[in-house]
């Protein structure tokens, strides 16, 4: 025989999946102004080495490994950048 749940059981489920609902849109709304108020060099830079571009290439990997830039930003600059690298190493 399984016992029965109280009103105030399934009351502070409740609470606690809210919570939980409220702290995980802060951290997604905190990591968009984090990658809106970035301050990112212009990538079709003409002047950048090859050795810069490549350290953009990689800090950009590092930010969408941490979480900081969704994946159409880091698709598009990543596409962008490397562009770039086949300019410079064409030249």
């Amino acid at each position: 025989m399984s016992t029965r749940r109280t009103t105030h059981d399934k009351r502070e489920r409740e609470r606690a999946r809210q919570a939980k609902a409220a702290q995980k849109r802060e951290r997604r709304h905190d990591r968009a102004n984090d990658v809106s108020n970035r301050q990112t060099e212009p990538a079709d830079d003409t002047t950048a080495s090859t050795d810069e571009l490549l350290d953009r290439i990689r800090h950009l990997h590092n930010d969408y490994d941490a979480g900081s830039v969704s994946f159409e930003d880091f698709d598009s600059e990543r596409a962008i950048l490397l562009d770039a690298v086949a300019a410079s190493l064409a030249e």
